[in-house]
């Protein structure tokens, strides 16, 4: 990537990386490096991060599957301990056994989702680790810098009071999302057959559901690089927050058609690692056979390929956030501000 650029050479860097209480650099102000490599499109992006993927997957992937072992093996254990309520109970709406929308809707295993949510939560964390740990890494390596398991991790850990405070934050916006789209559907109890609710009372609950929905989605995508400015640029929670918020701005579509692409692009590469492991799993620990046919769950067999699974996705995901580190720098350029290129040492 560097022989490209070898006849430019960048000025010094005029500043080092920002620390928690330094003034954020100005909105905008005059490109000074990176001609000819920046601006990024999606499609170069992708290029570049399987450049860097394999350059450096010495360093990322045992990163990830570090940070992300507790959370397979948690969410496996949680998953085996509610699996045959949460079979049951989907079992049960889509054979039509349910007698209308109210007990469709107040009929799930409640304690089975806390326990999931709960587990969820806490193992949480080790994931925003890794990912902070791989961004510290990620940025060294486009900086020319070393690099290391260990160095990164303490990196991550070190920042362990903001990623907290960023934790929490992500918790909240991120998980009432997924509750409040799955709330949608549920307002057909509300209706005649169900509490007797008049419609307008629907409609406008209807109305402010889709608004809290699109609300939360909002916020989430302007704080999507939060991780990044935290770790990169060494700035506390609050500014880190506001970092991305203002970066965002104005590329919302771009951060999601980026999110999209790399989601894809991932998901396509796990597949056959996926099959691999259904076929192992399967072989190992193969479904016990009944007849009539029922659905009966192997735990072993749950337990391996829901571990396996998780770990496949660790491998990869470093792609993931190679892209996202990109993306940062891409649109530090864009609003004028002094950025590395992948192969030249510099402090930006």
């Amino acid at each position: 990537m560097a022989d490209r650029l070898n006849s430019y050479d960048p000025p010094p860097p005029s500043h080092g990386p920002f620390h928690s209480g330094d003034p954020l650099p100005p909105p905008f102000a005059t490109p000074s490096n990176a001609p000819g490599f920046y601006p990024l499109a999606v499609g170069r992006a992708v290029s570049l991060s399987l450049s860097l993927y394999r350059f450096a997957w010495r360093t990322l992937v045992p990163i990830s599957v570090l940070t992300f072992l507790p959370v397979a093996i948690a969410g496996a254990l949680a998953g085996l301990a509610t699996v045959d309520q949460v079979t049951a109970w989907e079992q049960q709406i889509f054979s039509g056994q349910s007698s209308g929308s109210i007990s469709a809707t107040f009929g799930l295993p409640l304690q089975a989702f806390l326990l999931i949510v709960i587990v969820s939560a806490l193992t949480g964390i080790f994931s925003l680790i890794g990912f902070a740990a791989l961004s510290d890494a990620i940025s060294r390596v486009i900086k020319g810098r070393p690099a290391s398991v260990g160095g990164s991790l303490r990196a991550a850990i070190s920042r362990w009071r903001s990623l907290l405070a960023v934790y929490l934050l992500i918790l909240a916006v991120v998980g009432l999302l997924p509750l409040a789209g799955a709330a949608l559907p549920s307002f057909s109890a509300l209706g005649p057959t169900g509490l007797g609710l008049p419609g307008v009372v629907i409609f406008v609950a209807l109305i402010v559901m889709v608004a809290v929905v699109f609300g939360l989605l909002f916020v989430a995508l302007r704080i999507a690089l939060v991780i990044q400015a935290l770790m990169i640029e060494g700035l506390s929670a609050g500014d880190a927050l506001r970092r991305s918020w203002n970066l965002v701005a104005g590329s919302m579509l771009r951060l999601l058609g980026w999110a999209i692409v790399f989601g894809l692009i991932v998901a396509l590469l796990s597949l056959p690692f996926s099959f691999l492991v259904l076929v192992i799993t399967f072989l190992i620990a193969p479904p016990h056979l009944t007849f009539p046919p029922t659905l009966v769950i192997n735990p072993t067999s749950y337990v391996m390929q829901s571990i396996l699974t998780t770990l496949v996705s660790a491998v990869l995901l470093p792609i993931v956030d190679i892209g996202f580190v990109l993306l940062y720098f891409d649109l530090r350029f864009r609003h004028g501000e002094k950025v590395p290129i992948p192969g030249q040492l510099g402090d930006a």
